[in-house]
């Protein structure tokens, strides 16, 4: 692996996941050719309990808005696919239909077999106008 930019960007190529320990990488880009037919594959762990890193869920939620807009759909998933799923889907939801973040919450929880119910999830996504 080599730095580009320092503490910021590194370049390198396959190998094991735990050579990137040490750098203290919080994002990986994978472009390497894979079994799946994925354009882009995120993994953003986040608890299921406070509300997590804004700015992650804006990264995370405008990247996929910009998917779906070009036919691209996109799977978003947690362990149980209730709350942490609920959340990113209701925020994706609401900057690709244009409503406010209640109105994209109750959508996704009309949808889900055991409806989105975290607490501080619910009130920041009430708390949110239209984009």
């Amino acid at each position: 692996m080599t730095c580009i930019i320092p503490n910021k960007l590194y370049i390198g190529a396959i190998g094991p996941l735990g050579e990137v320990v040490p750098w203290n990488i919080k994002a990986i880009i994978d472009l390497a050719p894979s079994p799946f037919a994925f354009s882009l594959y995120i993994s953003s762990p986040i608890i299921d309990g406070p509300l997590p890193y804004e700015g992650i869920l804006k990264g995370i939620t405008l990247w996929a808005a910009e998917h779906i807009k070009h036919d691209y759909p996109v799977l978003v998933r947690c362990a149980a696919g209730v709350n942490r799923s609920g959340l990113v889907a209701a925020l994706i939801a609401r900057e690709v239909l244009g409503g406010s973040g209640k109105e994209a919450r109750l959508l996704v929880q009309s949808q889900q077999h055991t409806p989105l119910n975290n607490p501080a999830f619910i009130a920041y996504l009430d708390s949110l106008e239209a984009p």
